[in-house]
This record gives structure tokens, sequence and C-alpha cells, in this order.
């Protein structure tokens, strides 16, 4: 057993941690129950998957990443990298990381990365809310600067925008490159990150089409 306050093992090559369960809440008129037993998560797995809006992946993060437990292939969406100190991971330009983040915060896709218009309008985004911009703010400014250049067409009916859309194909925004096809169809392309050797590489990629 090592590591702070020996929360892990290390058999095999593999870091095993300690999982501490969280007390059930007691009943009124009930004794409480007695406090959960913690144990050893030992995993038998490919791939680590991080689901949104959860609060797992602000934990399972800080173990893979400061527990040295590598060679474990993760998937997930910007979630799990907005956990306490990784946020600087991905958000410095010219830090090596930044270009391969398995998030596309502060990462200009159309190879507009780092012009002075996105670092104004990123700032901006950051000064509103107050924290650096979430996937979701930044996929909600491409919308709405995607209508913004479609009204600029002069299109004066829906079906016109529709037309107008369908000729462009796609559009380079903050969150990354969307690109439609048939009505209803939106392609976009998902990687496959592993944290080795104390940076994230990626393992491979996929584009998935929504209707």
């Amino acid at each position: 057993v090592s590591g702070r306050a020996g929360d892990f093992v290390s058999y095999g090559g593999k870091s095993y941690f300690l999982i501490h369960p969280s007390p059930s809440p007691a009943r009124e008129g009930s004794p409480s129950p007695p406090p959960p037993l913690p144990y050893f998560f030992l995993p038998d797995f490919d791939v680590v998957a991080f689901p949104n809006d959860s609060a797992h992946p602000f934990k399972v993060m800080d173990e893979l990443v400061y527990k040295e437990i590598q060679n474990v292939d993760v998937v997930g969406n910007e979630t799990f990298m907005m956990a306490r100190r990784h946020w600087d991971m991905v958000s410095d330009i010219h830090n090596p990381l930044y270009s391969v983040s398995p998030v596309n915060l502060y990462r200009i896709a159309g190879g507009r990365g780092g012009t002075p218009e996105a670092d104004r309008t990123l700032a901006r985004l950051r000064s509103l809310s107050g924290k650096p911009p979430d996937l979701l703010m930044l996929e909600s400014y491409d919308c709405g600067a995607l209508l913004s250049s479609l009204f600029s067409e002069g299109f004066t009916t829906r079906y016109h925008l529709g037309v107008t859309a369908q000729a462009k194909k796609s559009y380079e925004g903050l969150s990354g490159s969307v690109s439609w096809g048939p009505p209803g169809t939106v392609s976009r392309q998902f990687t496959l990150f592993r944290f080795l050797g104390g940076g994230w590489e990626p393992v491979s990629s996929q584009t998935v089409t929504n209707r």
C-alpha cells in the first residue's frame, strides 16, 4: 500500500484506488446506519467512460492523473477535463497539450486558433460568465453566429434559410467543426484519448452522424 494516506495499491504494474462510499442518510426515528466500509476498486476494463453532468469525473480524473494510473484509455467530453487543476492543461495555447486536448475549449477550428478575433471573443465570454466557457456555451455562441451569417445572405423565408444552410455544408466555430448533410443530419468527430507518460495522446477518431 502506498500513496498519501495509503489509499491505493499497486499490483502487477497497475494501480487500484480506494473508494470511500457516501454514508446512507439516517431516517427519522431510526438509529443511524453504520458507516459504509471503504473498498478497493479492482477494475477489469478496456476503456474508462466519463459521463457528462456528473461529479464522478472530477474524482476519477484526480485518481488517474495524480496517482499515476496510466495506460488506461478514456473516453468522454469536456466535463472530465474541467476538474480542478486540469484547466491550465488545456487553456494555454503555448502548452504542447493544447493541440491534443480531449476538449475543444480554446481550440478554434478551421486554422483560426490563436487569432486576435477568436481570443477577444473567448475573453468576452469568460468575462460575461465569470468562468471559462464550457462546451455548451461555445456551441450556443456558434449557433447564434451561424444564424447571423445566414441572415447576412439576405434570405426572407425559412425555406431560403434551409437552402442557404445546405449550400454551406459546414461551419467552423469556437466549439469545433460542424458539418451537415440532408435535412436533420449533423456530423461531429469524437476522439478517444489516453493519458500516458504525463500527457494526453489521441488513440483513434470517429465521425458520428446524428439524425
